[in-house]
């Protein structure tokens, strides 16, 4: 019923009847999908700790807030005979006896395996308070939606990131005040960069956000309920809900006494391999990128499915490298942004931007002779058209020659 296969050195491997994917989310579902229509007919093992079937995240920090909507559910059902084993984590990992032990003390054996175990949300100390939240899980989101519904909400979010800005953009549209504080001079500061990050922050105030950059929390106001926030600077930040939006940390705790190795994420080949027989996928997955020249995690949605997609194929035996451009899109204050590729250890910067006026906004960003990023806000087609060369050599002075004229902007 299972099929042989090959790993990516060429070297045989037991053949396959049974691959347990660990994590029922969306990079979960993808590698599930993939197997498949790829062919794969043995045992397949779903577990999510989760009592939810794969749904969609990203409505969690914009849509799903205001609205009385429930999650949208991915549609897990066309996956052909698949054991779905929900509520339960997984606790540890056997890499010589092939085991994988949940939280309820079972164990699930496996011939081949995908961790997509993906990230948690960042805690930190002294935010254990009533009225502090985090935004991952529809049961966050539902939770944190509740609260907004009570009287006189008072919302502080603590890091300005995507989830951050989006939850600051729908609170805005709620008519609820809101205060972002975040520890870097500009939001977006490593992801988009400084100037980027600039023209967004006097977008926000415009809107009617009270931004707090280049500011930290001292200290946590209140009893069991949070009250408010002192920030470094010694002010106050009323507050009778605050939401942690500072980053995620991969969820690899299960996974320390395994002998995987581990990095700020589960450290694969260029092909998503771990070990023979062992995939990552997904927010949990760090690889070397070699288009882009970088080895690191990508937690967005497009890298959810497409790396899903492949580490699926690599476990049935592929051996192609896994060199895709990132492309995230973020919904806020009615505009969308729009990026695709890097910006981290860029050269330079070029910026084209009316947001000021309620325009658009354009930037390129080169590291040597080549583009390596693009970031857009009511620039779609300017940044899709760019994606295709993103890390070639040369990519840049075309770049440049398309747009710089302003013909195109």
């Amino acid at each position: 019923m299972g099929q042989s296969t090959l790993n990516p050195g060429g070297d045989a491997t037991p053949s396959l009847e049974h691959v347990v994917i660990v994590g029922a989310s969306l990079a979960g579902l993808s590698a599930a999908r993939t197997l498949r229509t790829e062919g794969f007919t043995g045992r397949l093992s779903i577990i999510g700790e989760e009592v939810h079937r794969p749904y969609d995240r990203p409505p969690l920090s914009k849509k799903f807030l205001s609205t009385t909507d429930g999650h949208s559910d991915l549609g897990s059902d066309d996956v052909a005979d698949a054991e779905w084993i929900l509520g339960v984590g997984a606790s540890s990992l056997d890499t010589t006896a092939r085991a994988v032990t949940l939280t309820d003390g079972r164990t699930v054996s496996y011939d081949g395996l995908v961790v997509a175990t993906g990230v948690s949300a960042r805690v930190l100390p002294g935010f254990d308070k009533v009225g502090v939240h985090t935004i991952r899980t529809v049961t966050d989101a539902d939770a944190f939606r509740t609260a907004l519904t009570a009287d006189s909400p008072r919302v502080a979010l603590v890091g300005a990131g995507f989830i951050g800005a989006e939850i600051a953009s729908t609170c805005v549209a709620l008519g609820i005040p809101v205060t972002v504080i975040e520890v870097s001079e500009v939001p977006f500061e490593r992801s988009l960069g400084s100037a980027v990050g600039a023209e967004l922050s006097r977008l926000y105030v415009r809107h009617g956000v009270d931004l707090r950059a280049g500011h930290s929390v001292s200290a946590v106001l209140g009893d069991e309920a949070v009250t408010g926030l002192r920030l470094d600077d010694e002010s106050v930040v009323d507050a009778n809900i605050v939401v942690l939006s500072a980053g995620a940390v991969p969820a690899t705790a299960w996974l320390e006494s395994s002998g995987l190795p581990l990095d700020n994420g589960v450290v694969c080949d260029s092909t998503l391999q771990v070990v023979p027989g062992i995939v990552a996928a997904g927010d949990v997955a760090k690889w070397p990128n070699a288009r882009l020249g970088e080895f690191r995690r990508v937690e967005h949605w497009e890298n959810a499915i497409t790396s899903g997609e492949h580490a699926a194929r690599t476990l049935l035996g592929a051996s192609e490298p896994y060199d895709t451009v990132p492309w995230v899109w973020s919904d806020q204050f009615g505009f969308k942004l729009q990026f695709i590729g890097s910006s981290i250890d860029h050269d330079e910067i070029y910026l084209d931007s009316t947001l000021d006026d309620g325009g658009k906004l354009l930037a390129l960003y080169r590291k040597g002779d080549r583009l390596i990023g693009a970031c857009g806000i009511r620039r779609t087609k300017a940044v899709l058209s760019l994606r295709e060369s993103v890390g070639q050599p040369g990519s840049w002075t075309s770049a440049i020659e398309q747009f710089a004229s302003r013909s195109e902007v």
